[in-house]
């Protein structure tokens, strides 16, 4: 089906539109990821003529299959997989490797297949954890590892019991400290950086903290690092996408993103008796 293509397009607009509301609500600039469209795609006539041009290839009584695929993905994990960690209240859960860390309130944190980052608000100061090598000689990792300036300051103790060392100093000028902690056979490198020495002075005890809060994650933990999947429900007469964010662990955003998930975006609400996704 030809027409379904405008439809697609419009998924990615409204998400667009979703990520400028999430953006304006934090304070940020709001950055524009698929600016294809001065307007949305089911307005732009140039969409509408490819589109036209396409329906010559239309076949009769076509399948549409969007009820196969819908029970496809009921259990698909939704955001962060369970062996890569997962993200819960801005702290890293992470149940394989047994560790947790608690990064910053109102810090942006991206959880990456090498890393995990997280940024202040105002955008000069991240905290940065990431896999070293499997000994036990922090030390000499930091000392041989690192590109810092001249006069940085080097030393070894422990943190949360466990073998570490620590720098301190700056790199290119941007100040920087360090930890190598080794925890189960392997070195962990939480490092905190800011753009400039009154960022830094500014985030100190922030930065600081976040490192001091490595440790092995608890039961209680690991309970809480279940992770999200899709679910299926079937509307009901007097179901609203409003009443079905109140149940979801997706946060303040969440009917915003329920939408987004069942083509309801910005303000629409199920019909009775159709299948919705949701997160639980």
């Amino acid at each position: 089906n030809p027409q379904a293509m405008i439809a697609v397009i419009g998924v990615l607009k409204n998400q667009e539109l979703f990520a400028a509301e999430q953006a304006r609500r934090d304070g940020k600039k709001p950055s524009t990821y698929h600016g294809i469209f001065d307007t949305h795609p089911s307005n732009d006539a140039r969409l509408k003529q490819v589109v036209g041009e396409a329906n010559k290839y239309a076949v009769a009584n076509p399948r549409e299959g969007r009820s196969a695929y819908l029970q496809k993905m009921a259990g698909v994990y939704f955001g962060d997989s369970p062996d890569q960690g997962v993200i819960r209240n801005n702290a890293l859960l992470h149940v394989p490797l047994g560790l947790a860390i608690q990064f910053p309130r109102g810090w942006t944190v991206q959880n990456r297949p090498d890393r995990v980052m997280a940024v202040s608000p105002q955008g000069d100061a991240l905290i940065e954890l990431q896999q070293g090598p499997r000994n036990d000689k922090p030390l000499e990792t930091l000392q041989q590892g690192l590109k810092l300036d001249p006069g940085a300051r080097y030393d070894s103790g422990s943190l949360s019991g466990y073998p570490a060392a620590f720098a301190a100093g700056a790199q290119q000028g941007k100040p920087v400290v360090v930890t190598a902690v080794v925890f189960n056979g392997t070195q962990y490198l939480i490092a905190g950086m800011a753009r400039d020495k009154p960022a830094y002075n500014r985030e100190r005890s922030t930065l600081r903290g976040a490192i001091n809060s490595f440790h092995a994650i608890t039961p209680a933990e690991k309970l809480a690092a279940r992770p999200y999947v899709l679910k299926l429900v079937t509307a009901q007469p007097g179901t609203t996408m409003a009443a079905l964010a109140r149940q979801s662990p997706l946060g303040d955003a969440a009917e915003s993103q329920l939408r987004l998930m069942n083509a309801l975006y910005p303000r629409g609400e199920p019909a009775p008796g159709r299948l919705l996704k949701i997160v639980q």
